[in-house]
């Protein structure tokens, strides 16, 4: 909404704080209007920070900064905001600042959980000189094992401790060379891009540390060009993944398996969101909460739609002046074969994601 709401807070100090940036316009104006009428507060004028930690927006000149990103919260939860502040070196590729607000909840507790397991990166396999570095480490850890023929198979204990060797090589090799999987990355992304997404991350922390204005911007006019590199790598991925999808699909359909094919149509397409969750209402509009109230309404709506009287007057349906020459008889073979070729599944699957793209 391009809102600046400033840092005068007159008549208003249960919706903002006086730490906000800059004057109040007219989009501030409203913005402070809705938030007093449903009770909530703007999180980015509650704290003292400095200007460079509240402009949420920087223009391509490098020349205007403004605070138009906001959090709002409900004042019920205003103590639960402990701090609201933005974070220059996040690299989204974007003239905007990330944001980020710490938020301390009181839940109650679910009981004990056990240890989250443990999973490494394996996608890093990917990458043909990671895993052979991977493979040595596992043939050099196993070379050094003591012999295993030794141990007699019948006794459970040993196969055990066959058991115990044989993970613990495999364990101490990929916390070696792959790692923890942390938050889960787009599958179709290569290393080559990866990479290119690391050195512009680096290029926006220069941006953000260096006090020079004359390496500022030369580091800024890196990071436009970097980020055009990354926005052209991470499209002819995309476009290599959906192809290959598309060339994989039609292969299971020839071969009938329609396992596959669901599998990777609904990995084009998407999650489905269930719209059950829908809130209903009974006949004057109040909200029904519980289960049983909610089957009643749907019960009773039902009702009222398939129960009804018959018409009282009969329809009209007029004979066909001629009757239809349909023929009737079975299906040639000449019908049944398609006479001109149609489109391959891959290129008429290419044309609905380029049209979706």
């Amino acid at each position: 909404m391009n809102a600046k709401v400033g840092n005068d807070n007159t008549h208003v100090e249960r919706t903002m704080g006086r730490h906000g940036c800059g004057c109040m316009n007219e989009n501030g104006e409203r913005l402070v209007e809705l938030c007093t009428m449903y009770n909530l507060v703007i999180g980015g004028t509650l704290f003292p920070h400095r200007n460079v930690h509240k402009l949420t927006w920087c223009s391509p000149n490098g020349r205007d900064s403004n605070q138009i990103d906001h959090l709002m919260i409900n004042g019920s939860w205003r103590r639960s905001l402990l701090d609201f502040r933005v974070r220059r070196r996040g690299d989204v590729g974007s003239d905007h600042h990330l944001v980020v607000a710490n938020i301390k909840m009181k839940l109650r507790s679910t009981g004990r959980k056990s240890a989250a397991h443990r999973r490494f990166d394996v996608e890093r396999l990917q990458d043909p000189k990671l895993k052979n570095a991977f493979t040595l480490q596992v043939k050099n850890r196993f070379q050094a094992l003591p012999d295993m023929t030794d141990i007699c198979e019948a006794d459970a204990e040993s196969i055990n401790q066959r058991w115990d060797l044989v993970r613990t090589v495999y364990q101490k090799s990929s916390e070696t060379s792959l790692g923890l999987r942390g938050t889960k990355k787009k599958e179709w992304i290569t290393p080559e891009t990866w990479k290119a997404i690391e050195e512009r991350r680096d290029l926006k922390k220069k941006v953000a540390s260096t006090r020079s204005e004359r390496l500022q911007e030369t580091f800024k006019l890196q990071y436009r060009e970097m980020n055009r590199k990354v926005r052209r790598s991470a499209r002819s991925d995309k476009r290599a993944y959906l192809n290959n999808l598309a060339s994989e699909a039609e292969e299971a359909a020839r071969k009938g398996e329609q396992g596959k094919l669901y599998k990777i149509t609904k990995t084009i397409s998407g999650k489905f969101h269930s719209t059950n969750n829908a809130p209903v209402k009974d006949k004057g509009g109040k909200l029904l909460t519980t289960e049983r109230e909610q089957e009643a309404r749907w019960a009773e709506h039902f009702r009222e739609i398939l129960n009804r009287p018959p018409p009282s007057e009969v329809a009209d349906i007029q004979e066909a002046i001629e009757d239809l020459d349909v023929n009737i008889a079975p299906p040639e073979k000449q019908e049944i074969i398609t006479v001109e070729p149609r489109a391959s599944f891959t290129t008429v699957l290419h044309q609905v994601l380029t049209e979706n793209l």
